[in-house]
């Protein structure tokens, strides 16, 4: 099957994943306002951050690391950084 008639989901799939025990970002709680959790629920492509039990978590399976959540929320919301050397999203085709 050709690349151009994959719709974006089928790409995405095409990516795989190492994932840590430890997670590179972290929700700053007492930082992180309602209209962030709202923001972050919207705004991240894999949907990796979440509402449980009122409490909004992220989950690092899936993450594509775009950075759209670091840019988008108020400073300190969120604590990002790039996973540790070896892990993360391999990206196979561009």
């Amino acid at each position: 099957m050709s690349l151009e008639k994959l719709s974006v989901e089928q790409r995405l799939n095409l990516n795989s994943f190492a994932t840590d025990k430890e997670s590179h970002i972290t929700i700053n709680h007492k930082l992180c306002k309602e209209q962030d959790a709202q923001i972050l629920l919207r705004i991240c492509p894999s949907a990796c951050f979440t509402m449980k039990s009122g409490e909004l978590v992220f989950s690092r399976l899936g993450c594509l690391e775009c950075g759209a959540c670091r840019a988008a929320t108020s400073p300190g919301a969120i604590e990002w950084n790039f996973p540790k050397g070896g892990f993360g999203i391999q990206y196979r085709y561009g």
